[in-house]
């Protein structure tokens, strides 16, 4: 049960961040999800790795920076992520995860001193939300379960299909009659009595 959680928390991973997603390795199952912030020019790369017992068990994470961050900001950025996923165990948690970290990045960009105006005259603009993932689309933990839902109902109906395709397939080939069984049953419905030429065409046939 906990591999096929993983499996599939995987697959709705890479479906949801496309690109920025990559396999790592799949035993242990590692992968890679980068983390942009288009607007502060920021990024990073979250490492997720799953022990056995995930999500009973938490996964272990690791934070590297990308582009505008130090090795140290990306470290406690990660710090950041234990206690969430202390509260997640029993719960497939990575996207939270990721939820958690483009806060962190959208925070940290609001957090820094504005200036007025750049050396250009132009005013820099304030972000006040969470980073937007593929094409601007805000996915958020709500929209994520929603579409989790659809995805899993959407498996399990592909699944029942499959099952019902194999039923037939195995319910065609044990009707499927071999060629000799072909052959007996076409020969029992044969009346070989029309084969059989009659006695006095016989003798017709023998005189001269």
């Amino acid at each position: 049960a906990e591999s096929e959680e993983q499996a599939t928390e995987m697959e709705a991973l890479e479906a949801i961040y496309a690109d920025d997603y990559k396999q790592l390795s799949a035993s242990p199952p590692r992968f890679q999800i980068s983390i942009k912030n288009e607007e502060a020019g920021c990024a990073v790369a979250l490492v997720v790795e799953y022990p056995a017992g995930y999500p009973t068990v938490g996964p272990v994470t690791s934070i590297h920076p990308l582009k505008e961050i130090t090795k140290q900001q990306a470290e406690g950025l990660n710090t950041k992520l234990r206690p969430l996923i202390e509260e997640s165990l029993g719960d497939v948690m990575v996207f939270t995860l990721v939820q958690a970290v483009m806060d962190a990045l959208a925070q940290r960009q609001e957090e820094e001193p504005v200036p007025e105006e750049s050396a250009g005259g132009i005013k820099k603009p304030v972000i006040n939300e969470a980073l937007a993932i593929r094409h601007g689309t805000q996915v958020t933990l709500e929209v994520f379960h929603q579409w989790k839902k659809g995805f899993d109902a959407e498996r399990a109906r592909q699944g029942e299909l499959k099952q019902t395709a194999k039923a037939k397939a195995m319910e065609a080939k044990r009707d499927r009659l071999t060629g000799k069984q072909f052959f007996s049953k076409m020969a029992a419905n044969i009346d070989w009595d029309l084969f059989v030429e009659d006695e006095d065409d016989i003798d017709e046939e023998e005189d001269p």
